[in-house]
């Protein structure tokens, strides 16, 4: 179950085509997630010097194929001179998804992009197996709101580092353990509790204070008679299908799996949603670093998803 993960996000499934800064016509987003991994993959490519002319990118999760589709469709737009190859990745074992789902993801994309490969291209694998890709085959590989459902981070990492290129980025927007709000229920905090009665406890208190938008938006799919009977479903969900971690429990992947971390565009999500109020959409961000992305990063891991960034841990020299 991927619902979109936080307050700043609006759902609005708009792809009307609107004028960029550029003069370029793109479609409008499905979400700002999709703008903002496209914008940094982006700015990624805008800052390589001799960048390859034919880029593959791999979605960790990719759900229903819509990320995939925007991906593509933008990117060959903003860089003509590129080709881009999209490839999919799901878990048939991970919560949610089935046979079916993925069926309906390739007919999805061989309706959108109907001359290429989509049968090869998206893999249905188990969360426990290696990836069925070669080593060094991905300039990027990215996610949208997956890392808090992944079982087995450092077997993630690891499969990231071995199919990663050796300079390429993988790039992942998700919430992290610290942060407050809840998107599975729309409730706060429901998350940290350790212990089934303690989280039933927790929604139905909160649902009795008003947080009842995922009670009243399910409550017919899912047959819900009560909140009690919401607050119980809901607490196995949250603790049989995600697996929160803590920006330091990251950091300690990344350095057991040998791959670099950075959480620096994760304030240019929010200034991102902010500017689409008004009308902007950028696709490239300035230069990251400094302090403004220390501070941005501090209150987004509190308040939304933050945006990670991993490479590959590779030394010129060695030290003596």
């Amino acid at each position: 179950m991927k619902e979109k993960m936080n307050i700043f996000l609006t759902e609005v499934y708009d792809v009307t085509p609107t004028r960029e800064g550029n003069g370029l016509v793109l479609n409008r987003p499905e979400s700002l997630t999709h703008q903002h991994l496209v914008s940094v993959i982006n700015t990624f490519l805008a800052d390589k010097k001799g960048s390859a002319s034919n880029i593959r990118i791999l979605d960790l999760g990719c759900g229903n194929g819509h990320l995939v589709d925007f991906i593509l469709s933008t990117l060959s737009q903003l860089k003509p001179d590129a080709s881009f190859e999209l490839y999919g990745l799901d878990a048939y074992d991970a919560g949610g998804q089935f046979e079916e789902n993925m069926a309906n993801t390739r007919t999805f994309l061989e309706s959108k992009h109907p001359s290429l490969p989509w049968q090869d291209r998206l893999k249905f694998v188990s969360t426990k197996d290696a990836w069925p890709f070669k080593e060094d085959t991905f300039d990027f590989i990215i996610s949208n709101q997956v890392m808090e459902h992944i079982k087995d981070h450092d077997l993630v990492f690891s499969e990231i580092r071995r199919t990663l290129k050796k300079d390429g980025t993988s790039i992942h927007l998700f919430p992290l353990k610290e942060c407050l709000w809840e998107g599975h229920v729309y409730m706060p905090l429901v998350h940290k509790a350790l212990n089934y009665d303690k989280m039933v406890f927790l929604m139905r208190a909160f649902a009795g204070m008003g947080f009842r938008k995922r009670f009243r938006l399910d409550r017919e799919k899912y047959g819900w008679k009560s909140l009690a009977e919401f607050a119980k479903d809901m607490s196995v969900v949250i603790l049989s299908e995600t697996n929160y971690l803590t920006y330091r429990q990251f950091l300690r992947v990344a350095k057991r799996q040998g791959l670099v971390i950075s959480f620096t565009y994760s304030k240019n999500y929010v200034t991102a949603k902010l500017k689409s109020f008004f009308g902007r959409r950028a696709y490239r961000y300035g230069n990251g670093g400094g302090f403004a992305d220390f501070l941005g990063f501090f209150f987004c891991k509190y308040l939304t998803s933050v945006t990670l960034v991993l490479r590959k841990m590779e030394r010129k020299q060695a030290l003596h």
